[in-house]
């Protein structure tokens, strides 16, 4: 092709479902000849200055070019159109990748609250007293929406809405009793809830958590090989992926010390353990995977809670993900998170989200299931930013 000239754009648009018509469209400086493109309808546009407008469609391979004479720019990668990263005055581009939420149980607190903002498209999440970002909550732009929870019980009845969603369920299970997991119901009724998710979403969905693992009194080496036994027995078909940590002393849970009782443990017994833990759960067709420890064990692999390999198979495309560098030896891809620290009821003594003083069993109660944010409602003195975030698929292809 001809050399592009200095100070031409590249064009990125969104296309409508018809041959070289675009709804969406800004101006990006671009310094070199590219392809974008996505998507069963097709999209991605490229104008020369000189040439005009290409629009290109995947799904039939049509090619139009409204714009003028030149090549045209063709691409085809089947399923649905996505829209293209948008910057500018809205703010950068950003990831869509939603979890929901690290930070509360929204599964269990807020779930209506969640299907009123899928239904909605959009979502608010606040930093500070004044600043709220707005993102784009629609089927078509994100590209994994991840639901962590201890008891989706309050979900189920709404399932529902999730079917068609690129979701997965992060669902932590472990044996410990309500002197450490107060505001949790009956494990037996979380097994059962958890095989209905993996009946709705399918097992590779449907990641089990067990952890954090701590030693005390009550909670032996021991007692933990029996638990995870019998976990993994009536978990066998349900999930594909366990994945374990231990427990990391945050400077909030110092002062619940003494309520967990902890012993010590060494490394040669946290070995011990993930050794039998990696044999049971390979006899149940389960992988045993460690969230950011620096243990090796045969059986056990290293891998992100939520790792580019699993956000990729839940998309069902190659993502341009961007590590997350929570913190050293996380392997986790990023994501916006939509919860908001202290409004969970679950009252968990190991959890680092937890904060005194928020009642057993109960959310926030400035929540509003209407209000585009989790807790409190916009105001005329918030400064709220329009973030027009894209889909993370990858767009880029060569003709070759």
């Amino acid at each position: 092709p001809p050399a592009r000239p200095v100070g031409s754009f590249l064009y990125v648009g969104e296309g409508s479902g018809r041959a070289g018509e675009a709804v969406r469209r800004e101006f990006l400086p671009c310094g070199r000849r590219e392809l974008f493109g996505d998507g069963g309808r097709g999209v991605g546009f490229r104008a020369w200055p000189h040439e005009g407008v290409f629009g290109a469609w995947g799904g039939e391979g049509e090619a139009s070019r409204p714009g003028g004479a030149g090549l045209p720019c063709i691409h085809g990668m089947g399923g649905e159109r996505c829209p293209l990263r948008r910057t500018g005055k809205y703010g950068k581009g950003k990831d869509m990748l939603f979890s929901a939420s690290r930070r509360t149980d929204i599964p269990t607190y807020y779930s209506e609250w969640l299907c009123n903002r899928l239904e909605a498209g959009n979502v608010c999440v606040r930093h500070d007293a004044r600043r709220v970002t707005r993102y784009v909550f629609s089927r078509e732009a994100v590209d994994c929406l991840v639901l962590w929870t201890k008891n989706p019980l309050p979900l189920l009845d709404r399932l529902a809405l999730l079917r068609g969603w690129p979701c997965v369920f992060q669902f932590t299970l472990t044996g410990y009793g309500r002197d450490v997991e107060p505001g949790l119901p009956d494990k037996l009724q979380l097994v059962e809830a958890m095989k209905r998710l993996s009946e709705a979403f399918g097992s590779e969905r449907v990641i089990w958590r067990y952890d954090p693992i701590f030693f005390s009194g009550a909670y032996s080496l021991s007692w933990h090989v029996r638990c995870f036994d019998a976990l993994t027995e009536r978990l066998e078909g349900v999930t594909r992926t366990c994945v374990v940590s231990f427990l990391d002393m945050y400077p909030k849970l110092r002062r619940r010390i003494p309520a967990l009782g902890l012993c010590g443990d060494s490394g040669q017994a946290r070995k011990g353990l993930l050794a039998a833990f990696a044999a049971m759960a390979e006899r149940r067709g389960i992988r045993l995977s460690l969230c950011a420890e620096d243990v090796d064990v045969p059986g056990v692999v290293h891998a992100g809670c939520l790792s580019r390999e699993l956000v990729e198979r839940v998309a069902g495309c190659r993502l341009d993900v961007r590590p997350s560098q929570q913190r050293d030896g996380c392997k986790c891809v990023a994501s916006v998170d939509v919860g908001v620290y202290g409004t969970c009821g679950n009252g968990c003594l190991y959890c680092y989200a937890n904060q005194d003083g928020v009642p057993v069993g109960r959310g926030s109660a400035l929540h509003d299931p209407a209000s585009p944010l989790l807790v409190g409602r916009l105001s005329a003195d918030d400064d709220v930013t329009d973030q027009r975030c894209a889909s993370l698929k990858s767009r880029q292809f060569s003709l070759l």
